[in-house]
């Protein structure tokens, strides 16, 4: 458990729940330490996002398929324990960060900022970069998700590597016809390839719970 006094000091009241510390974000979402779960985060949708039935829809249908690519891809998709719409949160598994994206990090900070970054630091964020984009897993990763419909945002610092380093870990949202690009496929997934590869699920209660999503997930889509 996190001790009472850090709860005390950076809770903060967000209508329905209470979040910890902020420890990081981007464009859309600022993340913070849940302060129930030491392993856990909750990122929040940032101001100005409009609560809307159509937005509900769409984070629900994003849960469900967040939770199917997690059954699909244990070591490299993050499961989602919770998702709610006002205010938009959703609860994700604390992932540690390894060297490669903490210095990609390192140069947000600044540029969020308005500062210049210093040579030596974008210079240690490039390299990141190239060697995120060049690993053959982070390649395999993308092409799999692919096969399946699945388009994610493939920006090298929306990557980490596990803690072993032997597996390439997706740390965004997963996006569907929402994304912030043109997706191939109009609901975010091919419905044909993901209920194909569910079906190949080895563990039977996995398999029938991702079943259960699987058609959450198209009544919503």
């Amino acid at each position: 458990m996190v001790p009472n006094c850090q709860m005390v000091r950076y809770h903060r009241t967000m209508k329905r729940f209470e979040v910890g510390d902020r420890i990081g974000g981007g464009a859309d979402n600022d993340v913070y330490q849940d302060p129930h779960h030491p392993d856990r985060v909750i990122a929040v949708r940032k101001e100005g996002k409009e609560d809307s039935k159509e937005r509900e829809r769409k984070i629900k249908a994003r849960f469900y398929l967040k939770r199917i690519l997690h059954a699909l891809f244990p070591e490299n998709i993050p499961d989602a324990y919770r998702a709610t719409s006002n205010p938009q949160a959703t609860w994700r598994p604390k992932v540690p960060l390894d060297p490669l994206h903490r210095a990609i990090q390192k140069t947000d900070a600044f540029e969020s900022g308005g500062e210049p970054v210093p040579p030596e630091i974008q210079a240690a964020s490039d390299e990141a970069v190239r060697k995120i984009e060049n690993d053959p897993k982070y390649k395999e990763l993308i092409r799999k998700l692919e096969n399946l419909g699945v388009e994610i945002d493939t920006t090298a610092g929306n990557f980490t590597y596990n803690e072993k380093g032997d597996a390439i870990v997706y740390v965004d949202d997963i996006h569907l016809e929402d994304a912030d690009w043109q997706t191939e496929n109009s609901r975010g997934y091919d419905e044909q390839k993901l209920g194909a590869a569910i079906e190949k699920i080895e563990d039977e209660s996995a398999r029938a719970e991702a079943r259960n999503y699987f058609e959450r997930l198209k009544a919503l889509t």
